[in-house]
């Protein structure tokens, strides 16, 4: 018997096992797995009342939130496409996004900052379900959250989902212009799961604080990992306040934390770290650009007994392609580590020859990861993938360790 392949289906795997765990924090609500599922069930159905069909694209436009997560894994379990967007955009970028993914339902947030704009402006006949605010009975097609998941006819299509068929579509940039979505699979974003879970060894005791969006790859991965563990996932919307948050990482007594630079770089200047207990702590991970040696060495020094993880990838493969061991962090200090588990890396040159070690050329990589290809852009993709290989763009040498 081959072993699922989707997001819904790791899930699944912790609600049968841990049902009445907390899956989710966000503020002052606290949502089991259970709970959970039976929204993203509920959801799907009704997804399937106002017409979406398999294969679908449905946006969402959403805050990090219970509503969030529950409509990412209803789309998934629909058979649909996520197609989560980025809600500090302009309402100009949204709606270009809108038309060159061919959405066929939009989940907004009713305090996305433009969102008269956006309604005045969406496609004729659009479906809209609309979290946080009231809904005029005039306007056609658009339905409340409660209504939504309120839906008594509740739906899964597990056993259709297929491997390689699209899961999720991100965008990367091309706002305005050309937008770049990057076509993920059920396929790619399981192995990303999978390896990532494997590495930092996650577990259904484990809990992490969360500041970063999840419709970014990296916020992505963060979510879904710990769903996947039957681990708890705290929802804090921002490092504006960081107090805040290491005073949620003490009563949440979480052992993980994720960020980008800029995060770590808030938490050394703004706060005193030593003012937390922060005990708890097994891990914390560190991608999206490098971060400075001194601040790599200011962290571990005053968090001794914490994992800290460098990571590097890109949204094409669906987050990420390597991690630096913890016990390597010093003596390969600026190095982005060795390739996640079931990714192979190479140093090509410029006509994909692999170069020997500390050769400077450009790092590629391939495994079950890596994306399907830019949505609706062949050409593109063809220039990006080639021969099953993710041609990063990024320069890099490999030492002699690997």
């Amino acid at each position: 018997m081959t072993t699922p392949t989707s997001l819904p289906h790791l899930l699944l795997g912790s609600v049968d096992t841990r049902p009445d765990a907390i899956a989710l924090v966000d503020g002052t609500r606290r949502v089991s797995y259970e709970a959970l599922w039976n929204k993203a069930r509920a959801l799907a159905g009704f997804m399937n009342e106002v017409g979406v069909k398999p294969g679908d694209r449905v946006a969402l436009l959403m805050g990090n939130s219970v509503e969030y997560v529950a409509a990412y894994y209803a789309v998934l379990l629909h058979g649909a496409v996520v197609v989560a967007l980025n809600t500090a955009a302009k309402s100009r970028d949204v709606l270009n996004w809108l038309t060159h993914s061919g959405a066929a339902l939009l989940i907004t947030d009713a305090d996305y900052p433009e969102y008269a704009v956006l309604r005045e402006h969406i496609a004729v006949g659009l479906p809209v379900i609309v979290h946080r605010g009231e809904v005029d009975a005039a306007e056609k097609n658009t339905h409340a959250w409660e209504e939504a998941v309120s839906f008594p006819g509740r739906l899964d299509s597990l056993g259709r989902i297929q491997p390689d068929e699209p899961a999720a579509i991100i965008y990367t940039s091309g706002t305005t212009g050309n937008p770049k979505g990057v076509g993920l699979s059920h396929r790619n974003l399981d192995s990303n799961v999978r390896s990532i879970l494997e590495y930092l060894n996650l577990r259904a005791d484990d809990s992490i604080v969360n500041v970063l969006p999840f419709f970014y790859s990296y916020g992505n991965s963060i979510l879904h990992t710990h769903l996947a563990a039957g681990g708890r996932v705290v929802l804090e919307k921002s490092m504006m306040y960081p107090a805040q948050v290491l005073k949620r990482m003490t009563e949440e007594r979480a052992t993980g934390f994720s960020g980008v630079p800029s995060t770590y770089s808030i938490l050394l200047n703004r706060v005193d770290l030593a003012q937390f207990d922060l005990s708890s702590l097994r891990y914390m991970t560190q991608a999206g650009g490098p971060m400075a040696p001194a601040d790599v060495r200011r962290l571990t020094s005053l968090l001794p007994s914490v994992k800290f993880f460098v990571m590097y990838g890109q949204t094409e493969a669906s987050a990420r392609l390597s991690y630096l061991p913890p016990e390597r962090l010093f003596d390969k200090l600026g190095s982005i580590g060795v390739p996640i588990p079931r990714v192979r890396i190479e140093i090509h040159d410029a006509d994909g020859n692999v170069l020997p070690a500390n050769e400077v050329g450009e790092l590629c990589a391939t495994g079950e990861n890596i994306m399907r290809g830019y949505w609706n852009a062949p050409d593109l993709t063809s220039r990006v993938v080639r021969d099953g290989w993710l041609c990063t763009g990024d320069l890099a040498y490999q030492d002699e360790d690997g």
